[in-house]
């Protein structure tokens, strides 16, 4: 079975709440808020090149687990999932992803928690992470990235003060002082980027149209070291990282 189709209506998952994915396959619904999972979802499986788990379309709702738990296992793209009132809304770790379109609500904990060795996208307009963090204390955000290898791209016109709004706990995001310095990047004008308050060393550029073959296959050699997709190499204008790493932003053309 490589597409399954979940009805509009309720969907209840059983026994230990969590649907377990261990090879490649779609799941999609009518839409949000009208086909309603009750129940999180766990992957699995090991990895393999241009295979997939796709969740589209879909409302996920578990207070006492994970909306998605992605560990050491396949490529996940989620496109207009709603993971609302979770546990925490996405925990990913070891793991590449996407998730095109989707809403983070009123998780308990952290609404998107990425942790070491692991590679985000975020895309789609219609992104939002909001009211996360609800049971309190200082440790859960919007948006978290625990690890120097945690990394998260914000395609445009995204940008971290659009998205996520709103959230309790910590915050909407986790950055990192260091120094007494602060940096984020925000879109400029002319498409380009302007940023502030950021030291030289925490900005490198990517893959300019104008550069020189010997200058860009030094840039491309950089990006293969923090971890950047080389097929992305030529749409990747600024990498930026917080000091000591805790928050790791990539902005895509």
């Amino acid at each position: 079975m490589s597409h399954l189709y979940l009805e509009p209506g309720i969907h209840v998952v059983k026994g230990s709440g969590y649907v377990v994915i261990r090879k490649p396959i779609t799941i999609y619904g009518a839409g949000r808020g009208i086909t309603i999972v009750k129940g999180a979802f766990k992957i699995k499986g090991k990895k393999v090149v241009d295979e997939k788990v796709t969740l589209a379309g879909m409302t996920v709702q578990d207070e006492h687990h994970y909306g998605l738990y992605a560990y050491n296992c396949l490529f996940f793209h989620c496109d207009r999932v709603h993971f609302d009132q979770c546990g925490c809304g996405v925990a990913v770790g070891n793991t590449n992803g996407k998730l095109s379109n989707c809403q983070i609500t009123e998780s308990k904990l952290s609404g998107v928690l990425i942790e070491k060795h692991s590679h985000v996208e975020i895309d789609g307009v219609e992104t939002k992470i909001e009211m996360n963090g609800t049971v309190g204390g200082r440790h859960w955000y919007g948006l978290k990235a625990e690890t120097p290898t945690s990394f998260v791209h914000l395609r445009l016109p995204l940008t971290l003060t659009m998205i996520a709004v709103n959230n309790y706990s910590g915050g909407n995001w986790k950055m990192n002082r260091h120094r007494n310095k602060r940096s984020l990047i925000e879109d400029g004008d002319a498409g380009m980027k302007k940023y502030v308050s950021t030291p030289a060393d925490d900005v490198i550029v990517v893959g300019s149209v104008l550069d020189s073959k010997q200058e860009f296959e030094r840039k491309e050699g950089i990006a293969r070291m923090l971890g950047v997709e080389i097929g992305e190499i030529v749409s990747v204008y600024y990498y930026h990282y917080f000091c000591c790493g805790i928050l790791r932003l990539c902005y895509i053309m």
